[in-house]
């Protein structure tokens, strides 16, 4: 994949991940992690090569069943100025018990009042505004209240303060133990995914040099 500005993101990629498996991505800050998970979750074409899901190039299904199919939180994650339950219910209505316990699991029950309270960018009396690193735990309890099968989650602990970091990581934790759900990780500290991923990915300068277990990268 190459950007406008003629940086060549990614070239020679070639990743295969089973059902139910767990997928970390290593690599320094502009390696091509967030192009490679940004085009897993079909948020942007391929420009060269292809994804292919279950047999099938991701361009031959709808829109609205990949929205179903990937949950993506991405380090750019997406706040909308709408209210706390349609930002939860972006692909479709969730019963309030599962957004409450979605919120729940990710510490923000106590501060979001209601679920019909709009969200802000700025201080204002009607809105909720809520921290870099509460909006971070907000898009993943999006994630936890649809019930993606495969999860993508790029640099999910970005910008969280340490408390946070240990409780989004222990989150994460308990969503590699489901072993119905398949997740890629990515990140630039190896040792905060090491122990969540059944194979991990070293990616540099936009190619992917290994992809094995933890076990055999420390041997090497």
């Amino acid at each position: 994949y190459q950007y406008a500005s003629g940086k060549k993101a990614l070239h020679d990629v070639c990743l295969e991940i089973h059902s139910g498996e767990k997928i970390a991505v290593v690599g320094e800050n502009g390696a091509g992690k967030t192009t490679l998970a940004s085009l897993l979750g079909n948020l942007f074409p391929c420009q060269e090569g292809s994804v292919v899901l279950n047999g099938s190039s991701l361009s031959t299904y709808s829109r609205r069943d990949l929205n179903r199919f990937f949950g993506v939180v991405s380090q750019d994650f997406q706040i909308y100025p709408l209210s706390v339950r349609e930002n939860l219910c972006v692909n479709g209505p969730v019963s309030d018990d599962i957004l409450w316990k979605s919120l729940e699991k990710m510490g923000l029950k106590e501060k979001i009042p209601d679920l019909d309270r709009q969200m802000t960018h700025e201080f204002s009396d009607e809105g909720l505004l809520l921290s870099g690193g509460q909006m971070q735990r907000l898009a993943l309890a999006r994630v936890v209240a649809n019930d993606f099968p495969f999860l993508i989650l790029d640099e999910p602990i970005n910008g969280l303060d340490p408390i946070g970091i240990a409780e989004v990581r222990s989150f994460i934790r308990k969503l590699c133990d489901a072993r119905e759900k398949t997740i890629l990780i990515s990140s630039h500290i190896l040792s905060e995914i090491s122990l969540l991923a059944d194979d991990i990915g070293i990616i540099d300068h936009g190619a992917l040099l290994e992809e094995e277990s933890l076990a055999e990268l420390e041997q090497k």
